[in-house]
């Protein structure tokens, strides 16, 4: 593929991870970093917790965009443009799955301002064509029920309209009203997205394996057990693959209780932090930007 750079994402990783990454680059400090969670993110106390928490820990200025996780798509993309121009620095936006496409989609209907003002975009694991398991729960009414009854909880947004957004024919109307992609637009998005084998019976992917499963049997597709590979790609733009990498890897490094409960353990071949230290890494060094001002 065009701009994949797996094996220099993977180098970096292996230094990060034994300790041999040095410093990170002086110009790091130049940008404001601004994550965007994902579906349902609010409501996980560990969600992109350590990858903010290392980044603080590297002396980098980094944040959360606080979104509604749930519905209220408009009002997202606002908050998202808000942020950017608020900033004193230029910006680094990394979005993960549902946050991805937020970032994705603000920044190709954004004004030339905010463009000029996002200096990169990190899209993890975002369906941006769209989840098979939002198509699944879709069809299914008790699924349907369940999603509306989380709406009404407290503090939560609409479950429904997120799921409709995140479905695939949600996706495709939602993409066929934005504007292309320019080369410079292209050239500022670095891409992750992975699977992984359900049929391994490692513990570390317990509770994404059977949406795994779900996403293969319906389509034939491999993922990450929410998004499909092909799903997460952005042609042109610099993409990396992970073999290995379930959902929940790149955001949740040491799960609490809740997500305890619900099957989640720490992948020993990957941490949320070591993650986000490398994209870091990695965009710095790629030699198109090395000597580039921010």
């Amino acid at each position: 593929m065009q701009n994949d750079l797996s094996r220099l994402f993977l180098s970096i990783h292996a230094q990060v991870r034994q300790g041999l990454a040095g410093p990170v680059p002086a110009q790091a400090a130049a940008f404001k970093y601004l994550f965007v969670r994902g579906f349902m993110g609010n409501h996980i106390n560990d969600y992109l917790e350590h990858n903010i928490e290392r980044f603080k820990d590297l002396g980098l200025d980094a944040g959360f965009v606080k979104i509604a996780s749930e519905g209220d798509r408009p009002g997202n993309l606002a908050k998202i443009g808000a942020a950017v121009l608020a900033s004193d620095k230029p910006v680094i936006l990394i979005g993960h799955s549902r946050g991805g496409n937020l970032v994705h989609d603000w920044y190709r209907l954004a004004a030339p301002a905010e463009k000029a003002k996002t200096a990169k975009l990190v899209l993890l694991q975002a369906p941006l064509a769209g989840s098979p398991v939002a198509d699944f729960v879709l069809g299914h009414w008790s699924l349907r029920s369940l999603a509306r009854a989380l709406g009404w909880l407290p503090h939560w947004g609409d479950v429904q309209e997120s799921i409709r957004e995140l479905s695939t024919a949600g996706r495709q109307q939602t993409l066929a009203r934005m504007p292309a992609l320019e080369p410079a637009d292209l050239d500022k998005i670095y891409v992750i997205y992975s699977a992984f084998n359900p049929d391994l019976k490692t513990p570390w992917h317990r509770d994404m394996r059977q949406f795994c499963k779900i996403i293969s049997q319906r389509s034939k597709r491999s993922s990450d057990g929410l998004t499909s590979v092909d799903s997460a790609q952005v042609p042109g733009a610099h993409n990396i693959c992970l073999q290995g990498l379930d959902h929940e890897d790149t955001v949740i490094q040491d799960a609490g209780w809740l997500k305890r409960l619900m099957g989640s353990r720490p992948n020993p071949a990957y941490r949320a932090g070591d993650i986000t230290e490398t994209i870091l890494r990695l965009i710095l060094r790629n030699p198109r930007h090395e000597n580039a001002a921010p």
